[in-house]
């Protein structure tokens, strides 16, 4: 217990009967119920429904319950928040990647290249051939966008 004055210690009043909170958990309860299709429906969110069940421990006079039921839904709903950041960054790295393939396919530099290895036709693999190709060609153009940006 916490001393507020010499002598005196902390201590929690129930202003209220035994009769309203049974009321008041009834009523919750009742709720509780009635929401699983409000979330279905896309009307409630988890939350509600995690917000009432804190309430309902407070009523039974679970405090510490009650609030690490709202820690931990704080918790959940920050990871919730950091996931939907990365799926977004994953998004748009993956829309990102596919335009500059898209620019690399379309291109001439990319066209002449094709063309440069069929005319040639020398004995290895196409496939290894076209690898190195881009390769060389990313560390290319990689050196010039490090040249330019130097430049500037």
């Amino acid at each position: 217990m916490k001393k507020d004055f010499v002598g005196q210690y902390d201590v929690d009043i129930v202003v209220s009967t035994q009769g309203i909170t049974n009321q008041k958990v009834n009523q919750l309860t009742m709720v509780m119920q009635q929401m699983a299709p409000l979330i279905e429906q896309g009307v409630l969110e988890r939350s509600d429904v995690i917000e009432v069940f804190a309430k309902l421990n407070e009523y039974w006079g679970h405090k510490d319950i009650s609030q690490k039921i709202r820690q931990r839904q704080e918790t959940l709903e920050s990871k919730e928040v950091q996931n939907k950041v990365k799926q977004m960054a994953m998004q748009l790295g993956q829309q990102l990647a596919q335009q500059k393939l898209q620019q690399l396919l379309t291109s001439n530099e990319f066209k002449d290249m094709v063309n440069k290895m069929v005319a040639e036709e020398k004995e290895e693999d196409f496939v290894e051939m076209f690898r190195r190709e881009l390769v060389k060609n990313h560390f290319k153009n990689q050196g010039n966008q490090g040249n330019q940006g130097g430049n500037q």
